[in-house]
């Protein structure tokens, strides 16, 4: 019987950034399967990130000046704590056979430390975390063993520093999401939603106008945010549109809240940070089998083939034109719901993307 392989997994926070779970954690039963053990290490504190999230909340974290002096108080008394942390995964990376950092960004002696000690570090980012520090991204992914980039925006940087780089999207567990009945029903008012966070309720200014005009039109909306978290007043008001506000919610909970709206959203700036993310709001939609409208920005012009598996909308008019031409054509809305979940069945869900992972971890 061949050795037990071993994987150190270094995450930002789970369940705090939501990424450690969705490129790592959600993997564990398949490696698990395969004969791989591990152990997860967080970088962050999860105590900081639970004292920002009340300051988000709080009367202070609504006052420029308050918000700032106790955001920096919070970073510089838990900074030493992530220290340790980058320090504990170089202590024990000999013991590994792989080293997986997730999205964190490290000074470069600590990177070259771990590398000397093991070489087979993958760096695996799924935002444009580059652009938070350029120098610290060039150094990590020019010394990993291999890297894994979320998005075709990202995979273009790595490949620049690394040939070793190839692209692992991000996946949905389909097993939480139950199948399509036949004929998919939408209800009345007609919900649409949207699942983020606080940082992205920015985006949803691009909804005002095309939902405004609709409800003109006489449609009956409800405009269903999710993930607000303490931060309603970045929230935009759409005359003659329902709101329904639910500010916090778990990864758990993500299926039954996608199951709730009849069309997803998924509306973004066309930036360099945008650019970078990986659609993964797209994917939930498509696989509660909800049909989605998206900004044609970064990996969303790739998951979505508009209109057929979903919709790129790239201005307030194209934007009001097709979620209309969902909410009054039945048979469209249906047909473009079947193929949002064929494609998550197809490319992004876990199998078909652990698949890809393992192929990456055999030679190791």
């Amino acid at each position: 019987m061949p050795p037990v392989k071993k994987i150190l997994f270094f995450v930002p926070c789970t369940p705090y950034f939501p990424s450690g779970i969705v490129r790592v954690e959600q993997f564990f039963n398949l490696l698990e399967k395969d004969g791989y053990a591990y152990e997860l290490l967080n970088m962050i504190h999860p105590r900081s990130q639970m004292l920002l999230e009340r300051l988000d909340r709080s009367a202070w974290g609504k006052q420029k000046i308050t918000d700032f002096v106790i955001r920096v108080a919070i970073h510089l008394v838990f900074l030493p704590y992530q220290y340790l942390q980058m320090l504990k995964v170089a202590a024990q990376a000999n013991k590994f056979d792989i080293i997986f950092i997730q999205s964190n960004l490290m000074p470069a002696p600590i990177v070259d430390f771990i590398q000397r000690k093991n070489p087979r570090i993958i760096y695996d980012f799924d935002d444009a975390v580059f652009l938070r520090n350029q120098a610290r991204a060039i150094h990590i992914i020019s010394k990993a063993w291999k890297v894994f980039a979320g998005s075709h925006y990202n995979l273009d940087f790595a490949r620049r520093h690394n040939p070793a780089s190839i692209l692992i999207p991000s996946a949905v567990d389909l097993a939480e999401y139950p199948p399509l009945t036949a004929n998919p029903e939408r209800s009345d008012p007609i919900r649409i939603g949207w699942i983020g966070g606080a940082s992205t309720l920015k985006y949803l200014r691009h909804l005002v106008a095309p939902l405004e005009n609709l409800a003109r039109k006489g449609y009956h909306l409800q405009f269903l945010i999710t993930g607000s978290r303490g931060s309603e007043k970045l929230i935009p008001r759409v005359e003659g549109v329902e709101l329904k506000v639910i500010e916090e919610y778990t990864h758990a909970e993500i299926p039954s809240l996608a199951d709730k709206m009849d069309i997803g959203v998924m509306p973004l700036d066309d930036g360099p940070w945008e650019k970078g993310k990986c659609g993964l709001k797209l994917l939930i939609y498509m696989a509660a089998g909800k049909p989605c409208l998206s900004s044609p920005v970064g990996e969303n012009q790739i998951i979505i083939r508009d209109g057929e598996n979903g919709f790129l909308a790239s201005s307030a008019q194209e934007w009001e034109q097709q979620l209309e031409a969902l909410i009054s054509n039945p048979d469209l809305y249906q047909r473009i719901a079947r193929q949002g979940r064929k494609t998550v069945e197809e490319h992004y869900s876990v199998m078909k993307v652990y698949e890809m992972i393992r192929a990456e971890l055999v030679d190791a």
